[in-house]
């Protein structure tokens, strides 16, 4: 017998209107998303549920990729926002099989939240969460800052106003060693630890491509969907940010 969705918000009104207001404005969003968010549309990950634990494979699987015949569509995306069961979630990856992404995403995490000092850990995430979304603000940018988990862990997002090089927004992100000026600056530079972050923040895109190989990307999983940008010999300075 299929799970009634939001079951759990039973007798919770405020709950409800919210999770109905997600389903109201699901296709807006699923159009939204597959003109500004999606890099690739054939392959993606996806959530399951088996002995209710959930779980995230990645498809097609890889022997039916290059068939073509299931992809990322508008109805994926509709059902995704709409949010009825967990297995619908999806995850998209940072990079399109030519190697550009329409958007950056910094991930400032909280590993384990039992750490005796995690507080300490929580409020650092928040400084350089905010120090480094006014960065970009100030460059002309308009970042998103989210709660990624309610641990203490945050997201900066910023949606790009066109498809970027993979090298020019992994270097403008500020996590390559060549990187000068960038957003984050490399892990080894003095003016990183001056964060009083414990853990190096993850960046979408990774590195992956930059020495010509074309790989999928990480995905990173969060309020908006999932993703990642960028390439080599362009400027930075000619990025912009566009919701």
């Amino acid at each position: 017998m299929a799970r009634q969705p939001f079951v759990e918000f039973a007798g919770n009104k405020r709950l409800l209107w919210i999770a109905e207001e997600w389903i109201r404005y699901a296709p807006k969003l699923a159009e939204w998303a597959m003109e500004r968010i999606v890099n690739r549309r054939d392959v993606w990950s996806q959530y399951t549920i088996k002995n209710d634990r959930i779980s995230v494979v990645m498809l097609p699987i890889k022997e039916r990729r290059k068939l073509g015949t299931d992809m990322v569509t508008i109805t994926k995306l509709e059902r995704h926002f709409s949010g009825r069961s967990p297995a619908h979630l999806i995850g998209l990856h940072s990079i399109s099989d030519h190697a550009t992404c329409k958007w950056f995403a910094i991930d400032i995490d909280l590993h384990d939240e039992s750490v005796p000092n995690a507080d300490e850990i929580i409020e650092a995430n928040k400084a350089a969460t905010f120090e480094w979304a006014g960065r970009l603000r100030d460059m002309g940018m308009d970042p998103l800052v989210l709660d990624s988990n309610g641990e203490g862990g945050f997201h900066i997002w910023v949606l790009l106003d066109d498809e970027y090089p993979l090298a020019d927004v992994y270097r403008f992100c500020g996590l390559d060693q060549a990187a000068i000026g960038g957003i984050l600056v490399c892990r080894e530079s003095p003016r990183y630890s001056r964060q009083s972050v414990p853990s190096a923040p993850t960046t979408c895109p990774t590195h992956c491509g930059l020495r010509g190989v074309i790989t999928l990307g990480r995905i990173i999983r969060g309020s908006i969907i999932s993703i990642l940008p960028t390439r080599t010999n362009g400027s930075t300075a000619a990025m912009r940010s566009r919701r």
